[in-house]
């Protein structure tokens, strides 16, 4: 969890930074006159816009995604939490200095801010995944103590068959969203529950590792699963898309660790 702090700090900061320098930019290449009412204006938005730009994000919960494995919607997050200091700082400019306001400012601010979030966040997640493929050989040997797996299907199976001959694992249970599966075994497994339960049932069975085995699952569900994943203790690692793998036998091999960001 102190790792999720620092982690979530240094986004909070970039962005925080970003948004700074995006109204900095904006201010330059309009080419404003140097005269009484810029040196206010500038020192004035470039308080306000960086601080709703955070509350902004913030509330569409851009701090509690995995980018590694992010899509178009939390890409459509970041232009709609940077929607706020648009909003908001021409409000607030209007009422402190009573003035007409000049909303290119607000348009040019609004798109270098979200277009340099998302780049900021892409960078990260560019080299989350060449991280992630450098390590998958090493991340799959060195799966050790209780287990839990997410996804009580062929992949969870085999995952099992493959792991029963490692002395080092003792795989505890299964997670399942399918109520007909809740309370049954596979392979010898109790599957315990659904995703909501995984934070509860890692501590009632003292989990080590979450191996996700739903290589079908889509992108969203696979981060919003994940993001839940992400509250425990545990060691994360996830199956490839079922698109990546050419046959059952390559379900272990392939098991890459998840980075949480």
């Amino acid at each position: 969890m102190k790792n999720r702090f620092f982690s979530i700090l240094h986004y909070v900061l970039y962005d925080v930074l970003i948004a700074y320098f995006s109204v900095l930019v904006t201010f330059l290449l309009l080419k404003f006159e140097f005269s009484f009412i810029w040196p206010d204006r500038f020192v004035f938005i470039s308080i306000i816009w960086p601080f709703t730009t955070f509350f902004g994000l913030y509330l569409v919960k851009i701090y509690n995604i995995l980018w590694r494995f992010s899509g178009f919607t939390e890409i459509a997050r970041i232009f709609l939490g940077c929607l706020l200091p648009f909003l908001i700082t021409p409000i607030c400019e209007k009422a402190v200095f009573n003035h007409d306001v000049n909303f290119s400012i607000y348009v040019m601010a609004y798109f270098f801010t979200s277009f340099l979030t998302l780049a900021q966040r892409y960078v990260i997640k560019f080299f989350a995944i060449r991280m992630a493929d450098v390590k998958a050989n090493a991340s799959a040997n060195s799966i050790t103590g209780n287990v839990m797996i997410i996804g009580a299907g062929g992949a969870g199976q085999s995952i099992v068959r493959e792991l029963s001959g490692n002395k080092k694992v003792k795989i505890k249970c299964f997670i399942d969203d399918s109520p007909a599966k809740i309370g049954q075994y596979l392979s010898g497994i109790h599957i315990v529950g659904d995703v909501g339960t995984i934070v509860n049932n890692a501590e009632k069975y003292q989990i080590d590792t979450i191996i996700f085995a739903i290589p079908t699952c889509s992108i969203a569900r696979r981060s919003e699963i994940l993001n839940i994943c992400g509250l425990t203790k545990c060691q994360l690692k996830i199956l490839p898309q079922l698109n990546q793998l050419e046959n059952v036998s390559e379900y272990v091999p392939t098991i890459r660790k998840v980075e949480i960001e």
